[in-house]
């Protein structure tokens, strides 16, 4: 749709030589992503099925010249090559800073997903490709994340010098997508190539799936500040039962981050594990010479109610708090088996 009175009217068309609907050879477009040039052209990038129900599909990127009006034949970024590895979740990121190096380069990025003989998912790893001819040709892709991972969601950015960030999911396992954490990945040759280690953005979300819509679940945002190239992430987690937006700011390209979901989240738990049969404290300490220590001290009146917290839905949000930890956290259990008041102090004084 275009409109040139600001947004009060509106001409409405389909992409041209797209899907089979516009005269393309597509059966399916979706997940539009759209940009624009310094040079004003204009990006329409779609996921694309090439056969049935995206069992295999593709990339594609339409570029207009002329504001919309008419538009390019779509230049292919990625097709699957069979039915086990299929895309997903793609994105388009355009430099559009005018003295920056490689100014106008597209770069798409989306998520490969690998499967076995019986239709499983096995990874998901994430890849890039970009143009510096306008949309025209694509470069061979390149891996943002490592082979046989659980990844989903990227978000490119590109800063002010020219280079670009990467935003994106990791979960900490494959059998709930509501636990995971938010990495980065930088690229100082703008899409070229990629840092060989992941910023912890966020260390652990505690995701939210409304029951009732479609949601984005894990799936974060990201921009970045035209003036400052400061870095921005925003993502929903539960906090006490409730979704909430957060924010969260990088002032050095990405390298680190500000921190609070992780105490966010397990300090949400203190109140309902405190009600809980059996409970006799739960608190959270951090460390106020370094934010990111933090411990959490439960006291429980005796192991079988040590073992059903352990064994709790809600335990997991501990659990991924411990696999998604920077450093092996230390973990104790102690057993009181005998408890002695004032008489320990009045015989000691005796």
């Amino acid at each position: 749709a275009v409109s040139r009175d600001g947004g009060l009217t509106w001409t409405r068309a389909l992409i041209p030589n797209l899907t089979i609907a516009s005269e393309g050879r597509f059966l399916r477009a979706t997940d539009p992503v759209a940009g624009a040039g310094p040079q004003g052209d204009l990006y329409l990038q779609n996921l694309v099925s090439l056969q049935g129900a995206f069992n295999t599909a593709g990339v594609v990127v339409s570029r207009s010249t002329d504001g919309g009006v008419t538009w390019s034949l779509p230049a292919s970024v990625v097709e699957s090559p069979n039915p086990r590895l299929t895309q997903d979740k793609n994105w388009l990121a355009v430099n559009d800073f005018p003295g920056a190096t490689v100014s106008g380069r597209l770069v798409s990025t989306w998520s490969n997903f690998a499967s076995n003989a019986a239709g499983a998912t096995t990874s998901i790893d994430l890849v890039s490709s970009f143009s510096d001819d306008r949309g025209t040709t694509w470069s061979a892709p390149t891996a943002i994340t490592p082979p046989g991972g659980l990844h989903q969601g990227t978000q490119p950015v590109f800063l002010p010098d020219g280079s670009l960030y990467v935003v994106y999911t990791e979960f900490s396992s494959g059998e709930r997508v509501t636990l995971f954490n938010i990495q980065g990945r930088h690229s100082a040759d703008g899409g070229r190539t990629y840092s060989p280690t992941a910023s912890r953005i966020v260390d652990l979300v505690n995701g939210w799936d409304d029951p009732t819509i479609r949601d984005g679940v894990f799936l974060p945002a990201a921009t970045a500040s035209r003036q400052t190239g400061e870095l921005f992430v925003a993502y929903v987690a539960v906090v006490g039962g409730t979704p909430r937006v957060h924010v969260t700011k990088s002032t050095d390209r990405g390298g680190t981050w500000s921190r609070a979901e992780v105490v966010r989240t397990l300090a949400a738990q203190l109140g309902p594990t405190r009600v809980q049969t059996g409970c006799r404290k739960c608190d959270l300490y951090q460390d106020v010479e370094n934010p990111e220590a933090i411990t959490l001290v439960e006291e429980w009146e005796s192991q079988a109610d040590l073992d059903l917290r352990l064994r709790s839905e809600d335990y997991r949000a501990v659990l991924a708090a411990i696999e998604l930890s920077r450093e092996q956290p230390v973990i104790h259990f102690d057993t009181v088996i005998r408890r002695a008041g004032l008489e320990m102090i009045v015989a000691a004084r005796a």
